[in-house]
């Protein structure tokens, strides 16, 4: 009898399944007919309590979502965080990243990615690199969307969501603090960098090594006189 009580599957759906395989004996016996039994009752009840006929659906709708969050400045790290996976730094655990490449996702993972989808897809987010990336690749932003699920439809007009840009005299600290951590943070105003570099003098460092870390062009954010003043 395969699998025997000596194999771990035993008693289980995997053991149900390992008596078909071509080794098997094609003829489950009494514990592994019952795990498969109550298998199939636990699946029915997931799929009534979900409301769905298929635990699992494709996933072009959820990748659709995910490029499209992309395609307005969202990186995969900041998806990641929002579906509740990492703590949205780069070099995460790349979450949404694995969705894209499957063909078919768990049901509740795609309902997760549309619920996320929704929050964030009519703000743009923070990174320029990605809305570039996703420019260069052709991914449809939110806007270009009818109905995002329809593996038929094709995105219309390719409509850009740029991000909002900021007044040059906008000053936010925290901005300041991470630029004198040697962060290059994207869309700084000018404001905000004079203020860094001022404080980067004021603690006796020179001009050239914050340029240099965050990628300035030197000269251009010295304090003026009348700024000191």
């Amino acid at each position: 009898m395969l699998p025997d009580e000596s194999d771990p599957r035993h008693g289980t759906n995997a053991g149900h399944r390992a008596h078909y395989e071509s080794n098997g004996d094609k003829t489950p016996c009494d514990p592994c007919r019952a795990a498969h039994a109550e298998y199939k009752r636990q699946l029915w009840r997931r799929k009534y309590a979900m409301r769905v006929s298929d635990l699992y659906v494709p996933s072009i709708g959820t990748t659709r979502r995910i490029r499209a969050l992309q395609a307005i400045g969202w990186r995969l790290s900041d998806i990641d965080q929002a579906l509740g996976h990492g703590d949205g730094r780069k070099g995460g655990p790349n979450y949404a990243h694995n969705l894209t490449r499957q063909d078919r996702i768990h049901a509740s993972t795609a309902a997760k990615v549309a619920r996320v989808y929704e929050q964030m897809s009519m703000t743009p987010g923070p990174s320029a690199r990605t809305r570039s990336i996703a420019k260069k690749r052709k991914w449809a932003p939110p806007l270009a969307w009818n109905n995002i699920d329809d593996p038929n439809e094709k995105p219309t007009g390719m409509v850009t969501v740029k991000a909002a840009r900021r007044p040059h005299d906008e000053l936010d600290l925290t901005v300041v603090e991470r630029l004198l951590e040697g962060q290059k943070v994207p869309q700084t105003t000018n404001a905000e960098r004079k203020e860094a570099m001022r404080r980067w003098l004021a603690m006796g460092n020179s001009e050239r090594s914050l340029c240099k870390a965050l990628g300035w062009k030197d000269g251009r954010y010295l304090p003026r006189d009348e700024d000191a003043a």
